[in-house]
């Protein structure tokens, strides 16, 4: 579902905000742990998928709920 033609202006600001906070958290890991390589590339993916399943994704659906309505 992810930036599918026709998405709402909402969804692609979520989209655009996810996105950010990934590229900071993986930032932040970098910067403050001396991650990089293989190492941070892993650890983008983990943070990635961790944040979007774990806490963004009931978000989303809250804002794709709202604009069905």
């Amino acid at each position: 579902m992810v930036l599918e033609p026709g998405m709402s202006g909402r969804a692609r600001l979520f989209f655009a905000v996810y996105g950010l906070v990934v590229i900071g958290v993986v930032v932040g890991l970098r910067e403050l742990l001396g991650m990089s390589g293989a190492p941070l590339a892993a650890a983008a993916v983990v943070v990635a998928v961790v944040l979007f399943w774990g806490g963004l994704r009931p978000v989303y659906r809250r804002v794709g709920s709202v604009e069905s309505e």
